[in-house]
């Protein structure tokens, strides 16, 4: 094992052994108490104690994390947290990692209160993908334990899915993505389905896009529209364009789907 993994390891052993066992796994090594020897990744002091500095920080300072903060707070999200301290397993992550954890207590089989704990996990990988072929493409991953989610939803009695064609957010400016995002979330605390564009053409494509999945409406919230607080919809059924105040935005909706 590399020095890197072996101290990765070990900081994945924080919340089990506590910060002092940990501290000397990244040392020389660490004996339990059934008398076994654990090798240790054999940093110095110095290393050990700007480990130990970092991990208690409570603000992330990276770009890329503080933007990913960024739409946190613009979907009004307030259940996350950010913990130098969470590790994951494979080797392939370069950038963001994150773990989900249920935070509601739900009943076991026995009827026992429990929680499940993580229910998903994983990060950022920029090289992964080019492992199976030539294509040098970085993406994101996440893996989720589908049964214990659904299991929980039936617990809290909201696995209540309606299958229904989404509503398109047309991207004119990707920096202008914490907006679309407000949208998005006012929507879909409506029950109401929604994307925003994920690919990389211009308004035309979305809109061919938008017409051959046969999505009824799509939503312009260009630099205009964002200036005056309102929304254009396009009726793709009628071919009908309305802008509208924001607040009017899930009534007009709904009418149209």
């Amino acid at each position: 094992a590399t020095q890197i993994s072996t101290t990765l390891r070990a900081l994945d052993k924080i919340e089990r052994l506590g910060w002092k066992e940990v501290a000397k796994l990244l040392g020389s090594g660490r004996k339990d108490k059934s008398g076994d020897f654990t090798k240790g990744a054999n940093l110095i002091e110095k290393q050990i104690k700007l480990i130990e500095e970092k991990i208690k920080e409570t603000t992330p300072k990276n770009k890329d994390i503080l933007e990913i903060v960024k739409i946190f707070k613009a979907y009004n999200f307030t259940n996350f947290k950010f913990d130098p301290s969470v590790i994951r397993g494979l080797e392939y992550y370069t950038g963001v990692i994150f773990e989900v954890n249920l935070t509601f207590d739900v009943k076991n089989s026995k009827g026992q209160v429990i929680q499940f704990g993580s229910i998903g996990g994983g990060g950022r990988y920029d090289n992964l993908v080019r492992n199976f072929g030539n294509l040098d493409f970085p993406a994101t991953g996440i893996s989720i334990g589908i049964d214990r989610l659904v299991y929980a939803l039936m617990q809290k009695k909201e696995f209540n899915i309606k299958s229904n064609k989404p509503v398109v957010i047309c991207v004119f400016d990707k920096n202008s993505i914490a907006e679309y995002v407000k949208l998005q979330n006012q929507l879909r605390l409506a029950n109401i389905s929604v994307e925003i564009y994920s690919g990389d053409g211009n308004l035309k494509t979305q809109m061919k896009y938008a017409d051959k999945l046969g999505l009824p409406v799509v939503i312009f919230y260009g630099e205009n529209e964002i200036k005056s607080k309102k929304v254009t919809l396009k009726n793709l059924k009628s071919g009908q364009e309305i802008s509208i105040e924001i607040e009017s935005l899930v009534d007009e909706i709904k009418k149209i789907i």
